[in-house]
């Protein structure tokens, strides 16, 4: 066993001399976390450490936005009847919740939400959804996390006498549609000054535009939902994100939403502690259930619901979904694995199609493929006249960029560097295959690439204490693009290791210098039974609360025999 998890470790370069002498308020080992995350004096780290109070751009900066906010101020002030259309995931439901909630606190007397059905539908604009939100008396349509790549649909919506709002956050195409606005701030010509925001919190820079337009504020409560959304997206949680999702936390963590306060309870989460984390492992998957396995109106209408009995009946059925998903993810995986030992790939990426797959959970399986063997991964399901997968891609691999090359190819496509999703014809689909294994030989070469994990320090366990912990816990919100501090430890006594959780994980009690703490690594209990007596580790360091009795603990990312 060389490594758990085939990774390739290294320790990252720390400060020099004249950073760590503007950061004289930390101790050494604080200095080098701070400095990674590009922090180089104590002025710099004292706004970082109260992300709070972080920087909110000017939402006016927006291209399009004073234009899309006018016309729906105007709507509102006529009377029209006024659709939000969504995305079935946590963002596209928090968006569709909080623009819902926006329009009705400025008197909006005849809007509705519209989340197509991922299975009927598909993701995004249709234009047979078009065309019955207008037969229903629907004249303007303001779209959340999608709509940016519907050029024939939007020009559909004009011909049917529908005016179209879109805010989206995902890469526009060559051509932007003909909306009454569009605001993104990829988009050409954007002067925004941070292009990461989720579809929920481009939402709420609307909702700013807006209030402003009516000389009011917008409800600062509503960025409880931007925290959902941006977390469970995976949005970067740098700049105006980290600040954004702080100050919904805050608010999350006190919330009056009857659905909110039952879910975090099946959830196992308790008022005032909820985390980024906590989203990212308890709330988000719940909510993403209703979408992947149904509708996501159970998750929409236990955003919106005012009473504790209604909160607690969605919040049950959406665990309940949740346990289904957690099944059904494991065989589809188990099945994927078997058809990629029938062909092995030669090629740095991965490709699997099939008829039985569930088409909810593809984007689940293909992150855990993609974890599991480090390559990009595609899975598709095929239902004999289409496919339709969803890619999930690793550091060094813009999978959206890569299916650009093959545009003509698909029905429709869309995504982020990390994750994309595309519908094709099956008779399409070998020379999709054909220039995405080309592309990623291009870019990563004939090998499968390594796994590669960085330490911010190499420490011991004497290292490991409660001051370091609270400064750890300091840093958050962390997640993507803002990682939680990794460490290396080398030489440490492996005292009892043993797999639980049905055998899927790995529980140790570890020790160093007589110091000793107990540790989890997740997915790895296949390794209980031949554990050397010493090993190496990266790890995260962390506060573990169990029945109530707080104690350190070390999630452990991966772990070799010392020395190797």
């Amino acid at each position: 066993m060389i490594s758990a998890r085939n990774a390739k470790w290294s320790i990252a370069e720390g400060p020099p001399k004249h950073v760590r002498q503007r950061l004289t308020d930390f101790a050494p080992l604080m200095q080098r976390i701070l400095y990674l995350r590009g922090i180089s004096s104590n002025e710099e780290a004292g706004v970082f450490l109260d992300p709070e109070g972080g920087k909110i751009h000017d939402p006016h900066e927006l291209k399009g936005v004073e234009e899309a906010a006018r016309r729906v101020l105007q709507a509102v002030d006529r009377g029209e009847q006024i659709a939000v259309y969504g995305d079935y995931d946590v963002d596209g439901v928090t968006a569709t919740a909080l623009v819902i909630e926006l329009l009705r606190g400025l008197g909006a007397e005849d809007v509705r939400a519209y989340i197509p059905n991922r299975f009927d539908e598909g993701y995004g604009l249709s234009k047979t959804s078009l065309t019955r939100l207008r037969d229903e008396g629907v004249s303007l349509v303001i779209t959340v996390d999608c709509g940016v790549r519907a050029v024939e649909e939007i020009e559909h919506a004009r011909g049917l006498g529908v005016d179209v709002v879109i805010t989206d956050h995902h890469n526009p195409g060559h051509d932007l549609p003909a909306a009454a606005a569009v605001v993104n701030p990829k988009q050409a010509g954007d002067a925004y000054p941070f292009k990461e925001l989720s579809g929920v919190g481009l939402a709420y820079k609307l909702g700013q535009v807006m209030a402003d337009l009516k000389g009011e504020a917008v409800d600062e409560s509503l960025l409880e939902l931007v925290a959902l959304g941006t977390v469970a997206d995976v949005a970067p949680l740098i700049d105006e994100n980290r600040a954004l999702v702080a100050r919904g936390l805050h608010f999350l963590n006190r919330t009056r939403r009857s659905g909110l306060v039952a879910l975090a309870g099946e959830a196992g989460l308790r008022s005032g502690e909820i985390r980024a984390s906590s989203i990212g492992f308890g709330l988000g998957p719940r909510m993403n259930a209703a979408g992947r396995l149904e509708t996501a109106t159970t998750a929409l209408d236990l955003l919106l619901c005012d009473d504790r009995t209604s909160g607690e009946r969605f919040a049950r059925e959406l665990d309940l979904m949740n346990q289904r998903r957690q099944r059904i993810t494991e065989k589809m995986v188990e099945r994927a694995r078997e058809l990629i030992r029938e062909r092995p790939e030669s090629i740095p990426l991965l490709f699997v199609i099939d008829r039985d797959f569930h088409q909810g959970v593809l984007g689940l399986a293909a992150s855990r493929l993609m974890d599991e063997y480090y390559r990009p991964a595609i899975v598709g399901w095929d239902n004999g006249t289409v496919v339709r997968a969803s890619a999930r891609s690793i550091p060094g691999f813009d999978i959206t960029r890569a299916l650009d090359g093959a545009a003509h190819l698909f029905e429709r496509y869309g995504g982020h560097a990390a994750a994309a999703g595309f519908t094709v014809r099956r008779e399409r689909l070998g020379a999709v295959r054909q220039h995405l294994a080309e592309r990623a030989v291009e870019v990563l070469g004939e090998e499968a690439p390594q796994r590669r994990l960085t330490a911010d320090a190499e420490v011991t366990f004497a290292d490991l204490d409660a001051e370091l912990l609270r400064f750890v816990e300091s840093l958050e919100p962390t997640g993507f693009a803002n990682p939680v501090p990794m460490f290396c430890a080398r030489g440490v006594d492996v005292l009892d290791a043993r797999a639980v959780g049905q055998g899927k994980h790995l529980k140790m009690t570890l020790a160093q210098d007589r110091r000793g703490f107990d540790a989890i690594a997740f997915r790895m209990g296949e390794f209980s039974a031949r554990m050397p007596r010493k090993v190496d580790l990266m790890f995260h360091f962390e506060r573990n609360v169990y029945r109530g009795v707080e104690s350190m603990q070390l999630r452990v990312v991966d772990l070799k025999p010392a020395g190797a």
